[in-house]
């Protein structure tokens, strides 16, 4: 019995060893971004640290949110990292960081705090799945909502995103709070974040939903990742 268990732990960190693991993401600073052609942030750092300590080869891909979830459900990659349950994937393991979304505003705007929103234009995200409860209170609200692309490849986007509150043609944005303060030092926008957070939900690396051998192999392989010490 001991050899029969010696052998399939034999046989799955073989396996371990030998398949290489893609994964895609959305750049989101601090946690994932991309410079060239190398991959920084807090999350792919540890993904990379931890799959090369395990001889697990490991690359990722920088896609728009929706591009990447619906390249994991087509099998293009293995896995779509900061996912939650609204995109529709198998979640693994534990969170890799936490999603706090909230209004931001120009540094003008009257209101005080989140409550104070009750009139204009809110800009959402046009490629995001945003959870059933975030639209629920949206929805509560006398707001009208617009979607653009959040999707940013530099400054220049990112300035232009943030420029619809900033000159007017919107009056709040539906923003990750941790980034948008991030963004705000590092172009020096003239903008503010309102308290409280609006949503605040763990994010995961996602896989495509299955109970294949394969499925379970490759959920078996990041939550290794995941969890090893």
């Amino acid at each position: 019995m001991r050899f029969a268990l010696l052998l399939i732990a034999l046989t799955y960190n073989s396996t371990l060893c030998a398949e290489a693991i893609t994964l895609c993401y959305e750049e989101w600073s601090p946690y994932a971004s991309r410079s060239g052609e190398q991959n920084k942030g807090i999350v792919l750092t540890l993904l990379s640290q931890k799959s090369t300590a395990l001889n697990v080869p490991i690359s990722f891909v920088d896609l728009p949110h929706n591009r990447c979830v619906n390249g994991v459900k087509n099998d293009r990659y293995h896995g779509a990292i900061f996912i939650d349950q609204s995109d529709g994937l198998d979640l693994v393991s534990k969170p890799v960081a936490m999603w706090k979304i909230g209004f931001a505003v120009a540094e003008g705007h009257t209101a005080q705090n989140a409550a104070d929103v009750n009139y204009g234009i809110l800009i959402l995200a046009k490629d995001y799945e945003y959870p059933a409860q975030v639209l629920s209170k949206l929805e509560r609200l006398p707001l009208v909502r617009k979607r653009v692309q959040y999707y940013s490849q530099g400054d220049a986007n990112t300035r232009g995103l943030f420029n619809y509150i900033i000159k007017g043609q919107a009056d709040v944005m539906l923003v990750d709070e941790v980034w948008a303060e991030q963004m705000k030092s590092k172009l020096r926008l003239k903008i503010r974040m309102l308290a409280p957070a609006i949503h605040i939900e763990p994010q995961y690396i996602g896989v495509k939903p299955g109970d294949t051998s394969e499925a379970q192999k490759l959920k078996m392989q990041l939550t290794q990742i995941l969890t090893d010490n």
